[in-house]
């Protein structure tokens, strides 16, 4: 593989990162471009997703090289796919730019009674820039850059918060219909540290119940699991609630270990997810639970 093509990684659905170069067949006519131009690398694109995309086989027959990678890659898509991607890892700029991680906050729109469009915060991330700034959750948004949100200007005005580096905002806190302690803060884009699990235990009536909040599922996660889990056995806990409302996704091991300590009854035989692959990346492969399984709460 080519140094240069090493830089770029395919985010597929169901799939892992596409990183092995597919051999072309004698019968495809795909002509020889110099190494490292663009559609050379839009030939690398091509193969790797015809080896490994799920829907490969609505791809166009004869795609044009031509292209910029993202827009290439972007013509190869099916309409039914709304979560691949592809990043050159030695180039920033080509990252999804989100509010999340950029600033390390989330937010909704939400229209009132009387018709007027608002935006609410409903997440800020610990240890972010949001956080930093001093911007909480429930705080209402009423100015993006100096422009008021409007019912129509809403939707342009949130959009453009990724294309900034800065961020002034007119915030608020929601009080009986009307926007209180009205006030401005300057986010600054920033980086987010990891975001930690959260729990808590809840009695009612005699009954304890543990609470969740996992904001995404990183590598080697089943430590602090397991420490969450162990205390609410220690303190009997009978029911729980597990908080994936922000939950960004990642290690299918880390899910399946949180799945592992659950329910009674899991082994490590028991499967847990199931991959299906396109005609050229063979069928589908069970993915099971490891085969050590941590200690398990009985629900």
């Amino acid at each position: 593989m080519h140094k240069f093509l090493k830089s770029y990684l395919l985010v597929l659905l169901f799939l892992s990162s596409a990183v092995i170069v597919s051999c072309r067949s004698e019968e495809e006519s795909v002509p020889d471009f110099p190494d490292g131009s663009v559609e050379s690398v839009n030939v690398w694109v091509h193969e790797n997703m015809k080896r490994y995309y799920f829907w490969e086989d609505q791809m166009p027959a004869k795609p044009d090289y031509h292209l910029p990678v993202k827009k290439f890659f972007a013509s190869l898509l099916s309409q039914n796919d709304r979560f691949s991607s592809i990043v050159n890892t030695e180039d920033a700029s080509t990252y999804l730019r989100t509010v999340r991680n950029m600033y390390g906050f989330d937010y909704a729109v939400l229209q009132l009674a009387n018709g007027q469009i608002t935006a609410v915060i409903k997440l800020v991330l610990q240890d972010s820039p949001a956080q930093n700034a001093g911007l909480k959750r429930g705080m209402i948004i009423k100015k993006i850059n100096g422009s008021e949100i409007t019912a129509s200007n809403a939707e342009s005005l949130l959009n453009s918060i990724p294309d900034n580096t800065t961020l002034d905002l007119s915030v608020g806190n929601w009080d009986n219909g009307n926007v209180i302690d009205e006030k401005d803060i300057k986010v600054y884009y920033g980086f987010s540290l990891s975001q930690p699990v959260i729990s808590k235990i809840f009695e009612q009536n005699g009954k304890k119940t543990g609470y969740l909040y996992i904001y995404d599922f990183p590598d080697g996660m089943s430590h602090s699991l397991n420490q969450k889990f162990a205390e609410f056995k220690a303190n009997g806990v009978q029911d729980l609630i597990v908080d994936l409302r922000y939950n960004y996704g990642g290690s299918v091991a880390s899910a399946a270990a949180l799945c592992a300590m659950i329910p009674s009854g899991i082994t490590g035989n028991s499967p847990f997810i199931t991959y299906k692959g396109n005609k050229n990346g063979g069928g589908g492969e069970k993915k099971h639970l490891p085969n050590k399984l941590p200690m398990t709460l009985p629900l």
